[in-house]
């Protein structure tokens, strides 16, 4: 053999472990991108069951109005012929033609002729009914 071989063949043989070293990598790095997925999909439908489970609770509010504390009956002046809506989750009382109260839904409205009741349940007045 002559030189030319030699280092043709010492050439061949360094090629092919840098590209066996390569391949070792590539293989690593394949398998930590699996266990990443597997751990990403298992967090993943963690989420999922979090956000169904604050979506029901959403649905289904635990406040409601006959649990609130009836106060002392501080307020007995009689407002003119307005009426008052609050929500049946909110704590807030406002008047028919607040902005507030048109941006609570139909089906969690609350009626009131006065607010008297409503403030002796617990609800917080609106700046509209202060005015």
């Amino acid at each position: 053999m002559n030189i030319q071989s030699l280092i043709f063949e010492t050439n061949i043989r360094r090629s092919f472990k840098l590209v066996k070293q390569d391949m070792l990598a590539v293989h690593s790095q394949v398998q930590r991108t699996r266990f990443d997925q597997a751990n990403t999909k298992v967090l993943l439908q963690d989420l999922v069951k979090r956000i169904q489970t604050l979506e029901q609770q959403m649905l289904y509010p635990v406040k409601k109005i006959a649990s609130r504390p009836i106060s002392k009956n501080i307020f007995t002046k009689k407002v003119s012929k307005k009426k008052f809506i609050a929500s049946k989750t909110g704590n807030k009382l406002h008047v028919k033609n607040c902005v507030f109260a048109k941006n609570i839904l139909p089906k969690k409205r609350l009626y009131f002729a006065s607010k008297i009741k409503p403030l002796n349940h617990g609800f917080k007045a609106c700046e509209c009914v202060k005015k």
